[in-house]
């Protein structure tokens, strides 16, 4: 349940998760500065703009008497969850959309829901959904975001696919 946790800012909990958020920080500097560059341009400018143009307003923001910032979780959570939800699924899903058309595969896309892609399968396409889904849900997205804004994206992204007769069986 605390894996998440540091990402979006979380430092106070037992001993052994406190060490867990430390580690976290000290594998990944570039999420840990990056993100300290956003709660300071927040602090100062009451609002944060991605490089993507996404901007945030964050007037509530302040600093508390023991020098705690008073919203930071917010500033570091949104910027992560916006680039996954509003970017990266996105993207990725335009992309396997076009590259299945191309392909003039039967299976199509019927839904997403939060970071999944459902489709619906036909049996003999599974090989290909798979290839193609891997490309659009982990590299393709990262070019892209390099290309169009200039992001150096460097975390990996993996996907997992499964294929089932149901979608509620996943």
């Amino acid at each position: 349940s605390h894996t998440f946790k540091p990402l979006y800012g979380g430092t106070s909990g037992t001993p052994d998760e406190q060490r867990y958020y430390k580690a976290f920080k000290e594998k990944y500097p570039g999420i840990r500065d990056i993100q300290e560059e956003w709660v300071e341009k927040a602090l100062i400018n009451k609002e944060l703009i991605l490089k993507t143009g996404q901007r945030w307003n964050f007037s509530d923001l302040k600093v508390s008497k023991n020098g705690y910032i008073e919203g930071n979780t917010k500033v570091r959570n949104y910027p992560v969850q916006y680039l996954a939800t509003a970017e990266i699924v996105p993207i990725a899903l335009v992309y396997a959309w076009h590259k299945f058309k191309d392909l003039g595969v039967k299976l199509f896309i019927i839904n997403t829901i939060h970071d999944s892609i459902l489709v619906e399968l036909p049996p003999q396409e599974k090989e290909i959904f798979e290839e193609v889904s891997r490309e659009a849900m982990e590299s393709f997205p990262i070019e892209y975001m390099k290309k169009l804004y200039n992001i150096d994206f460097n975390v990996p992204l993996e996907a997992e696919i499964e294929v089932g007769t149901h979608w509620t069986e996943k």
